[in-house]
Order: structure tokens, then sequence, then C-alpha cells
């Protein structure tokens, strides 16, 4: 099958909220998932959105979180997969170049783990 860009239709098709799209190879990410996700950690409510994006130029998926505290700190992550779930990194406050390496691992349609070296997150979603 051709890869040509901005032509050629593909499906991706998986068993996870993460994975679930039919989408147009292009030259920029296409958006397939976006959710309200919110854990706990350390006594603390974190909120915010995650989102998968289709990178067609390695026909894989991005899964981006963007997250803050009470106190408005902020938590990304980030894992490149083509399965549901990866291994990526962590951020705090903008601060990559101090990135901590994560395991993404999703459970079921609206709940996923991030096991980091602190120990592992529980994130549910709506």
């Amino acid at each position: 099958m051709s890869d040509t860009l901005g032509k050629t239709l593909r499906l991706i098709h998986a068993g996870s909220f993460l994975f679930a799209a039919a989408w147009a190879t292009e030259a920029t990410a296409q958006l397939l998932s976006q959710r309200q996700c919110q854990t706990t950690w350390q006594g603390k409510l974190i909120r915010g959105i995650v989102q998968v994006e289709r990178l067609p130029y390695s026909q894989t998926n991005r899964i981006y979180g963007r997250f803050h505290d009470e106190r408005r700190n902020l938590m990304e992550f980030e894992v490149i997969t083509n399965q549901p779930g990866g291994v990526g990194g962590m951020w705090f406050n903008n601060a990559r170049h101090r990135e901590t390496h994560i395991t993404l691992v999703v459970l079921d349609n609206r709940t996923f783990d991030i096991h980091g070296p602190a120990g592992t997150a529980r994130y549910a979603c709506k």
C-alpha cells in the first residue's frame, strides 16, 4: 500500500478508549481522542486532559497528558506507541530536561496507570 501523504486512508482499531478511530494520512498529527481525567497523588487531586494523536509519518500514536494540581503546578506526560500503553516520559513545570521515564498501562476504557520511579498513579477518565 502506498504511503502518499494526504491521499491514503487507513483504519486504526484497538480495544481501548485510547485507540479507536478512522483517519486520513496527512502531514500533521490527527486528534483521535480527548478525555478529562484525574488522579490523587500524595494526597493531592490532579486534573487535566489526556489526548491521543495519530502521527502519520511514523504510523504510531502519541498519548499526551497535561495536568494541574490545586497550586497550578503543571504535570505533563507523553508516550509514543502503537499499542494501548507504552514507555515514555513525564516532566513538571515545563522542565522537560528533567524528564522522568514512565510506563503507561491502559486498564479499561476509562482507567489507566502511570508507573514511575516514585510509584504508580491510577487515572480515571470521563
